[in-house]
């Protein structure tokens, strides 16, 4: 995306800029180090205290026992009460950041302007402010306080270990330096893998994003293979670089346990030599030995901490180098700079010598050297054919882009002088795509006020606008919600609601782009007048028309005609006229030859707006399905269809799910209790050194100097005497315990191997099964929802920015909480079994306390880690999520609109206020003294294993190697404890993720277009009948949309749909197309009822343009071979030729051809690169390649200029003749329906008429009167 940083960010950079973001929380941070510092110093005693209670208890000295016990409950006291601080410290902190974060990332995206969303796609946008964003957010909210933890403990435990033996430090030391370069490589390695991993996935997420949204057109044209495709190739490459990254991953671990486990046996070995063989500067004790080995753990397990962090970091550096990006990225337009328009100033606007090209397309020259300017209270009207460059000069006047070269000017100064907020509060803007959002219809008005208006003048508003009668007819009136992206309306409805929210601002200038285009003949003429009157009345007013009618631009003081980027006519209408072999003059004449040789109306012969508004039948169009309800509100009373899951998960389910990965699996389970197996072998051999350390060697002397003296001679039989001298009792007595200890080290070598070969098996195959986990169920999820009927996205829980959402975070959240989590449980699992065996084996009473006490330990851990990793909260913020992306890519679709009418700021409140201020301060207070109590009870615990196994030792005559093997056995095997119960904490987000996962899989599609089977007819005539059809939309049961719809069409028939707007005219196109089922009455097609005809089969007899052209992302010649892709002919790729003749018939092959990369142009998201008319034309060649039985045509033509609009009518009438082709065409314009064979008038979900034109004419019924309307507006009629 433009302007981002392509340099890779460090996890340093990372850390740094996340406590950067922290820094205005200096208080809470203050406090939360002081504490942490607290804690960990008295953590950082410990060892050596539980050294002196070792050695009180071999020395069986019971005062320093007893003395050591109580400085360490003590310290356990203190390391609670300062846990407990710092828990809650930085948990505040924490969740402000998050709030802080998220609110400024929104920010940061809705600032940008209008070329940035050009080049980037919604639904990655969607996806780095909610996968990404957690992904950044998770290290620092999880692991902050656990990071500074571990480096006040990593270089606490180097202060106390060079203070206890600096040889010995040094000698270990030298292990360090090859594990930093080796994880440093790693680190380096893996975020250039999880960079590219959120690239890919974004990637996917924009495939997903967009073919949820135009799903009517992924229906109508069976491509659900072809999306899916698409999606499984961005994932597939997301999936090698995880795999990648877990060979990478265990090949490191693999070293790094090597060099650790060698460096282990280094301290033993050389240690083993200071205690045994002491001098006078460099003795230790078996005490401070043992404090050494906890200090040198606590280093490795800080470094291995500090590791697993920063991998952490490394991969959240990538999602945040996307977010701060982001957050970093300045617009090139700065929507808050500049100077304030003056309230008196004259609203002129100049186009000085202006060249414009969109970035997106720099080798295409778009307005060449315009030189145009329009005084104020001056109508100015733009004419033209399709693409010339007029709804661009538009957007330059609302600065949406700034020009290539040259100047506008406003008021006689610089356009980007003025401060580009204040001045779109003077303007009124009505696009030809018109916007609506999921609030009520007197919000969606009063955004053209922000918020701030009073209820007369809405009506007002609304009445001139021809909207206030529709609105009242409503159960709700003006707070009816009208759902997202005003779905619950048609687009006449929608047009008129974005008229009135132009109108009811007033504004100095006020630009109209095809703003009548969507509505019927009756509401044109009403909604037109009350422009008109507005224009008349409008003081210091500047008007700027984009006309597709001509009637509603011959009154304009000034009528530009726009061809290929230039002004080449300009005057009056009558000047015009008057121009010989005049561009302008033609056009009319032309349409007035029309009007003469057919009475047809002047509204036929139609000028081109640069792209159509998208008009809609009642409450629904063909490609935006959404729901009633602002976004996050969910229908109460109604259950969710498909998630009536049950609490728990069945087993057999989730091991079905890992069939294909059960090898992988079977290897990580299998190294994984070698690994686990490893940790109370470990404390097994620590006892043995432990024990050879504390092997008395007697005093001796070759001459006794006391009665009580040993000589050589009195040494007994089991020490190897008599001996002949002292020395040779001490040669003999070395040897002895260096056979020990060599035979200790070799076993520290067998174990040091073992557990290399298992935790590298242990971590490629629980990283590879959790990879193809998360590969398998992002493509079965997207696959299901694309089995999804399009009533499934009418409802507000599955708006497409809450289901990409759910796609993009489900599959994620259960990949990381499955594969470390279970190679942990795992680990703990084997460890701890072997660990309490060995208790037993060596010291039963121990043990038992030690399984009295593992409830109470596990307790305490499962807690901290459950507060840690905040798993009580995963429920809420998984709702969260799903709204939070609802109202994202509601915003960022409509981003014109939100720009035009200031409203930034209205929507970033409404995001800031669902993010909200997180948990409550008391909860954070429970949380903190919990946490705290838990930390401080697992001291506890130790404690009391230390005080009982020294009673056991000194009373019941056990050894004192029984109690170490016991005891150490047992706290080795607890070392993956803690990191096992946060797997069981994040195992309920698992569970959580996979019942959202499993709620779609088992959902039952109410239209299955996947379904084989049906039946396949192999003759076909194309007869469509619907029967007593009653109707109303899943998301609004309680208006009934077709009322008892009776509709016959024959075989080879052309039928004329026509009706007002909100009729229910493009209702009929979905029930033939069976979007939908009726609830009552039938769908007939050849005499059979649809629902037993095989759905794809179906398609491939249809084919559909829709009166919204949807293009998907990737080349002209893509967007067209879908339409091949769906043909009963098709048999291979679709060849060149096919789509140059399918693009020739629709009038497209010339302007394609005209583009730099011709067929090979990329579009853009959305089609976004083209004009309107340039799009409906690719549409209509991607209906025509199929060859269809049946041509459904909604509002086929109508965002084509004049002369492509005749050329492709004769080209849909040639091939409807030659071919005899079934077809249903829905026009407001009455001249393309005027020569069907049969006519049908529909209004209020009613056939209220049906005949030929004559016919309906002699009636003198709607017809009649819609006609007249028309002739009396253009000033055409019978002559």
């Amino acid at each position: 995306v433009r302007n981002e940083k392509e340099v890779a960010m460090k996890p340093t950079e990372y850390l740094y800029r996340a406590l950067k973001l922290a820094s205005c929380e200096w208080h809470l941070l203050g406090c939360a180090f002081t504490c942490l510092i607290l804690a960990t110093g008295s953590n950082l005693v410990t060892p050596v205290v539980s050294g002196h209670v070792f050695n009180a208890i071999k020395g069986e000295n019971r005062d320093e026992f007893v003395y050591n016990m109580k400085i360490f409950i003590g310290l356990s006291v203190g390391s609670g009460i300062f846990g407990s601080l710092k828990s809650l410290c930085f948990r505040l902190v924490q969740r402000k950041l998050s709030f802080m974060l998220r609110n400024r990332l929104f920010e940061g995206v809705i600032r940008q302007d209008i070329a940035f969303y050009d080049a980037s796609q919604t639904g990655d946008l969607i996806s780095r402010m909610s996968w990404d964003c957690n992904a950044m957010l998770q290290p620092v909210s999880n692991l902050l306080g656990t990071t500074l933890q571990s480096i006040l403990f990593f270089f606490g435990g180097l202060v106390f270990s060079f203070f206890i033996s600096w040889r010995l430090s040094m000698l270990a030391f030298t292990t360090m330096l090859p594990i930093i370069h080796l994880t440093s490589k790693y680190a380096v390695f893996s975020q250039r893998l999880n960079r590219e991993i959120f690239t890919f996935i974004g990637m996917a997420n924009s495939v997903a994003q967009e073919a949820m949204a135009n799903i009517r057109t992924v229906r109508a044209f069976s491509t659900e293979d072809h999306e899916l495709d698409r999606y499984r190739q961005e994932t597939r490459e997301a999936l090698h670089r995880g795999i990648r990254d877990a060979l990478a991953n265990a090949g490191t671990i693999f070293l790094s346990n090597m060099i650790d486990y060698g460096a282990s046996i280094l301290i033993l070995f050389y240690g083993g030599l200071l205690v045994i063989y002491p001098k006078k500067d460099r003795h230790i004790n078996i005490g401070m030995l043992y404090a050494y080995l906890r200090f040198w753990d606590m280093i490795q397990t800080s470094y291995q901490s500090l590791q697993g962090v920063m991998n952490s970091f490394t991969k959240a550096a990538g999602a945040a180098q996307r977010v701060l990006s982001l957050m970093d990225s300045l617009p090139d337009i700065d929507p808050n700079s500049g100077r304030l328009a003056e309230d008196d100033m004259p609203w002129s606007v100049e186009f000085r010598n202006v060249y414009f090209v969109y970035q997106m397309r720099p080798d295409f020259v778009v307005l060449k050297d315009i030189n145009l300017k329009m005084e104020p209270s001056e109508v100015c009207a733009l004419v033209g054919p399709s693409g010339c460059g007029k709804t661009t000069l538009v957007s330059l006047i609302l600065r949406y882009y700034d020009p290539t070269d040259g100047k506008i000017l406003v008021g006689g100064r610089e356009l980007q002088d003025f401060n580009l907020k204040h001045l779109h509060k003077s303007i009124g803007y009505v696009s030809q795509e018109t916007q609506m959002f999921a609030k009520t219809i007197e919000e969606n008005i009063g955004y053209g006020l922000e918020g701030k208006y009073n209820q007369s003048d809405l009506v007002e508003a609304c009445k001139a606008a021809n909207a206030h009668d529709f609105i009242m007819s409503f159960p709700s009136g003006y707070q009816t919600r009208i759902g997202e992206r005003g779905v619950r309306l048609s687009g006449g409805q929608k047009q008129r609601i974005a008229i009135a929210r132009a109108l009811v601002k007033n504004p100095q200038v006020l630009l109209l782009d095809e703003a009548t285009s969507a509505l019927d003949n009756k509401s044109e003429q009403v909604v037109q007048e009350a422009l008109d009157r507005l224009l008349q009345t409008g003081k210091n007013r500047t008007t700027i028309v984009i006309a597709h009618r001509l009637s509603t631009i011959r009154t304009a003081d000034v009528i530009c005609y726009v061809k290929e980027g230039e002004v080449v006519e300009r005057g009056s209408h009558r000047e015009l006229m008057g121009l010989e072999g005049g561009h302008y003059r033609a056009l009319v004449e032309e349409q007035e030859l029309v009007g003469k040789d057919g009475g047809k109306e002047i509204e036929s012969a139609s000028l081109n707006s640069g792209r159509r508004s998208k008009a809609r039948d009642p409450r629904m169009s063909l490609d935006s399905g959404r729901s009633e309800g602002s976004i996050g509100e969910q229908v109460e009373e109604k259950e969710k269809e498909g998630t009536g899951l049950e609490a728990r998960i069945p087993l057999s389910r989730v091991i079905g799910m890992n069939r294909p990965d059960f090898g992988f699996l079977a290897a990580g389970v299998v190294f994984g209790s070698i690994a686990g197996a490893m940790y109370p072998l470990w404390g097994l051999l620590f006892s043995e050194m432990i024990v050879i350390f504390f092997k008395p060697v007697l005093k001796c002397e070759d001459v006794a100097s006391s009665a009580d003296t040993l000589t050589p001679a009195l040494i007994p039989q089991e020490l190897g005497g008599p001996y002949q001298s002292c020395q040779e009792y001490w040669e003999s007595a070395g040897l002895k315990l260096w056979g020990v200890v060599v035979k200790t080290s070799y076993a520290w070598i067998a174990l040091a191997v073992t557990s290399f070969l298992g935790s590298t098996g242990m971590f490629y195959g629980f990283g590879a099964a959790s990879e193809n986990l998360a590969y398998r169920v992002r493509n079965l999820m997207f696959s299901a929802y694309l089995r999804q009927e399009p009533g499934y996205f009418d409802l507000p829980e599955n708006a497409v920015g809450s289901v990409s959402s759910k796609l993009a975070s489900d599959a994620t959240r259960l990949k990381a909480k499955t594969g470390e989590p279970l190679q942990q449980i795992v680990i703990t699992a084997f460890g701890l079994t072997l660990g309490v065996v060995l208790s037993f084996i060596y010291m039963w009473p121990v043990a038992l306390i030690s399984l009295g006490i593992l409830p109470m330990l596990g307790f305490a851990m499962s807690i901290q880690t459950a507060i840690v990793f905040e798993s009580g909260e995963k429920g809420r913020e998984t709702k969260q999520e799903a709204e939070l992306g609802a109202l994202a890519g509601e915003t960022l679709l409509a981003m014109r609109t939100v720009e035009a009418l200031c409203v930034e700021k209205t929507f970033q409140g409404k995001y800031s206020k669902m993010v909200g201020p997180g948990i409550a301060f008391k909860d954070l207070l429970k949380n903190g003294l919990v946490y705290g109590a838990s930390f401080a009870l697992q001291h506890w615990t130790f404690a009391l294993l230390l005080w009982f196994g020294g009673w056991c030792v000194a009373n019941l005559d056990f050894a004192y190697k029984s109690f170490a093997v016991a005891l150490l056995s047992f706290f080795f095997g607890l070392f993956g404890l803690s990191l096992a119960a946060s797997g069981l904490t994040d195992s309920k987000e698992a569970v959580e993720a996979l019942r959202n996962i499993f709620a779609v899989l088992d959902r039952e599609t109410k239209i299955d277009p996947e379904a084989e089977t049906g039946e396949k007819p192999q003759l076909t005539s194309g007869k469509i009948q619907l029967k007593n059809v009653q109707f109303t939309y899943p998301a609004r049961p309680d208006i009934v949309v077709c009322k008892s719809l009776t509709l016959k069409v024959k075989a080879g028939q052309k039928v004329g749909l026509v009706g007002p707007s909100g009729s229910g005219k493009s209702t009929v196109i979905q029930l033939i197309e069976r979007f939908y089922d009726p609830d009552v009455g039938n769908t007939i097609f050849d005499k059979k009822d649809v629902k037993k005809l095989n759905y794809r089969w179906l398609h491939n007899q249809m084919a559909l343009v829709g009166q919204e052209p949807m293009l998907f992302q990737g080349t002209i010649f893509d967007n067209i071979a879908l339409g091949y892709n769906n043909s009963k002919e098709a048999s291979g790729d679709c060849t060149m030729e096919r789509i140059v003749e399918a693009a020739t018939l629709a009038n497209a092959h010339d302007f394609i051809m005209d583009l730099p990369h011709g067929y090979d142009t990329e579009l853009g998201q959305g089609g976004t690169l083209l004009s309107g008319g340039q799009k409906q034309r690719i549409a209509i060649a991607r209906a025509l390649i199929q060859k269809p039985k049946v041509l459904l045509l909604d509002e086929a033509t109508s965002a084509l200029d004049n002369k492509s609009e005749a050329v492709v009518q004769r080209t849909l009438d040639r091939l409807i003749a030659e071919s005899k082709l079934t077809t249903v065409m829905i026009a407001h314009r009455l001249s393309t329906v005027r020569n069907m064979d049969v006519i049908v008038v529909v209004d209020e979900g009613k056939v209220v008429e049906a005949g030929s034109h004559d016919e309906l004419m002699r009636l003198k019924g709607l017809y009649h009167a819609l006609t007249k309307s028309s002739e009396r507006r253009d000033g055409v009629g019978p002559r």
